[in-house]
């Protein structure tokens, strides 16, 4: 496995190789990829923004030609669909690491923010739902 270069942040650049992989899959297909991002994923993210690098924001919809359609739907759901459906799924072992910010939140922070807060999926699913409507209203694709 090759390593990221010394100083520059592991997770950012595993992302950039993954989804240069994903682009280039994409363009030898001329198809999008799928990216199995959901809502959970998408408060975390949320978390990070505002929490972490001060601005407004989670995961877009789309990335080039990655999409990511599953944005609004929990976890647990697409879990519980692959156990029934029989759909086998991998769980990264990375995740358990809390040396990564996003595993921190995801493991220390969420579970105390749901107690504060049991809403925060909604609050995210609506900011999720109003971004993506302003981005329709300026590119010109909202429906009609």
């Amino acid at each position: 496995h090759e390593k990221p270069p010394r100083g520059e942040s592991a997770e950012a650049w595993w992302r950039d190789k993954r989804y240069s992989s994903f682009k280039g899959a994409a363009a030898e297909h001329n198809l999008p990829v799928i990216i199995a991002h959901q809502l959970d994923d998408c408060v975390e993210e949320y978390v990070l923004c505002t929490m972490v690098r001060g601005y407004m924001g989670t995961i877009p919809y789309s990335n080039g030609p990655c999409i990511r359609p599953f944005r609004l739907w929990k976890r647990g759901h697409i879990e519980d669909y692959a156990r029934r459906k029989g759909v086998p799924y991998l769980t990264d072992p990375s995740n358990n690491e809390l040396r990564y910010k996003r595993n921190y939140v995801r493991r220390l922070v969420l579970p105390r923010l749901r107690n504060l807060n049991p809403g925060i999926h909604r609050v995210v699913e609506n900011f999720i739902e109003q971004t993506d409507a302003m981005r329709h209203l300026e590119e010109g694709t909202g429906s009609e």
